[in-house]
Order: C-alpha cells, then structure tokens, then sequence
C-alpha cells in the first residue's frame, strides 16, 4: 500500500521536474507529511527513527555535492533532486536508497549519451558535469541542456517494485 503511495509521489514530483527542471517545495513538504501519517498508521516498513536517519545520510552528501558544485559555477545535482532523494529514503531502506541513486545516475548518463549531438562526443570530456550526467553543452549555445533526475529517479523506482531488482541488489549486498 504505501509502495503505491510513494509511486503516486514519485510521479508527482517527476512530472514538475519534467515541465519545469524543478520540483516544487510543496511536493517535498507534502511527501514528508505523508511519511509522517504513514509511520503514525504504521503503513511504512521502516521506523520513524531509522526514516529520518535515512533521510539524513542520504540528504547531507547529496547536499554537500550540491553546494559544492554551485561554488564551483556548474550545478551536478540540483536542490530539488538533493531534496528528493532524501524524501525518498523516507520510505526505502537506506541501502536501497543509495542502489537507487546508482540507478538513477546510471540510467541519466544513458539519457545524457542520447542526448549527445552529432559532431559532439569529444567535446563531453572538456565539461566536468557531464561525468555526473547532469548537463551536456548545447550544440547552439554555452547553455547546459539539463537532465532531469525526478523523471529518472520514478523509473528507478518502479524498476526498484520489480522483481529483477532482488536480483540486481543481491550483487552488492
């Protein structure tokens, strides 16, 4: 049942991240709201303790890649997505938390490699931030054209409700 309810989330806060390459604090506010009310109906798996010692280990490196690359002029992750993944390991186990931010970085460079341009695949080594697959230099303009990770991360999620992630998280547990 709650699955459902964070899939309902996930969604949400990925069709904003979609249209707009932002996630609204709204969606996150309201997604803690919701892991309160179910830990307090006990729906979730996890105890509100561990859930917010989750949500903390996960939100602080997150947080510090953040900060760290906006000082350093180019943005690898962005506020919305820091503060997305920490709402996430809200309701998951912290380690599939973390196999889910794999995911979601591995699944985002495929994305970032489609978006390649003809002509271009050279010139990717010269920008930093496409190691963390975030941005790729438009063709036309010094503009990053920007992956958006909320999308990214609802299909990691629903990859995560399959089977075939059992199989996937035995190798590194």
């Amino acid at each position: 049942m709650y699955l459902l309810i964070v899939t309902i989330l996930l969604f949400i806060a990925a069709y904003y991240d979609w249209k707009t390459l932002k996630i609204p604090n709204w969606v996150h506010w309201f997604c803690i709201a919701v892991a309160v009310v179910l830990c307090l109906f006990k729906l979730n798996i996890v105890p509100i303790e561990k859930m917010a010692l989750n949500a903390v280990l996960v939100f602080l490196p997150l947080c510090l890649l953040w900060g760290v690359t906006t000082l350093a002029n180019f943005k690898a992750i962005g506020a919305g997505d820091v503060k997305l993944f920490g709402v996430t390991a809200l309701f998951i186990p912290l380690a599939d938390t973390y196999l889910l931010l794999l995911l979601t970085i591995v699944l985002s460079s495929i994305i970032a490699i489609f978006k390649l341009r003809s002509g271009r695949f050279f010139e990717m080594f010269n920008d930093l931030s496409f190691f963390l697959f975030y941005g790729i230099p438009g063709k036309s303009d010094s503009k990053m054209q920007k992956v958006p990770l909320g999308p990214v991360l609802f299909i990691a999620f629903i990859f995560y409700l399959t089977p075939y992630y059992d199989l996937f998280s035995s190798y590194w547990r």
